[in-house]
């Protein structure tokens, strides 16, 4: 005797609908799981590079120095490089002294906050100034020395800044970085008039 088979029950509407909702649920998380790694990845195989930095310029119109005090008054120009073509730089902080040997001659000057794209030069000026600053006698008299028998005075230029560095292809992947670099070396005319007391030389880079 030949037997019938059973008729299968049809899902209803609702069990249908839950094993499609489980079903994308599944593969949703198969592709964030699946994605993560794929980020993961490629934050440990990007290696981003801190901006070159050159001293462009550096002018002198006003310095004065007696007894045991410095008055000056230096407008000096900054050039930053974003050499990377994934990467954008976030400046968030960035500050700069002068010094004379290993003495500091200025107040502290800061860079307002800007965003620096991949492939950029960007040209900053900044001022330094001091009034009336108190230094040893023997910082003065090798000032007064070097600048009569030379013409010129030799200055440094501290920069640091804490910058951010974000990821071109996906913003969400980032970095911080301290940037704290010298700008040695920095040879200024001091025996011409005002508009001729520049940087002597080419340009410095700052390391």
């Amino acid at each position: 005797m030949t037997s019938v088979p059973e008729k299968l029950e049809k899902p209803s509407r609702i069990e249908y609908y839950f094993d499609k909702f489980f079903q994308v649920v599944g593969i949703s998380r198969m592709v964030g799981i699946l994605t993560l790694l794929f980020v993961t990845w490629k934050s440990s195989q990007w290696k981003p590079n801190l901006p070159i930095i050159h001293l462009t310029g550096l002018y002198l119109p006003y310095f004065s120095a007696t007894n045991s005090t410095v008055d000056g008054f230096w407008i000096g120009h900054i050039q930053l490089h974003n050499t990377q073509d994934n990467a954008t730089i976030y400046y968030k902080q960035a500050v700069l002294q002068l010094y004379y040997k290993s003495e500091l001659l200025s107040n502290t000057t800061t860079i307002r906050l800007f965003m620096q794209p991949s492939e950029n030069v960007i040209n900053v000026r900044v001022r330094f100034s001091t009034v009336g600053s108190e230094t040893n006698g023997q910082d003065v008299r090798s000032i007064n020395m070097e600048r009569t028998r030379y013409g010129t005075l030799q200055f440094r230029i501290h920069l640091k800044a804490f910058l951010v560095l974000e990821y071109v292809p996906f913003p969400y992947i980032m970095t911080m970085q301290n940037l704290n670099v010298w700008c040695e070396n920095v040879v200024v005319n001091v025996t011409g008039v005002a508009g001729t007391r520049n940087l002597v030389g080419p340009t410095i880079q700052c390391q």
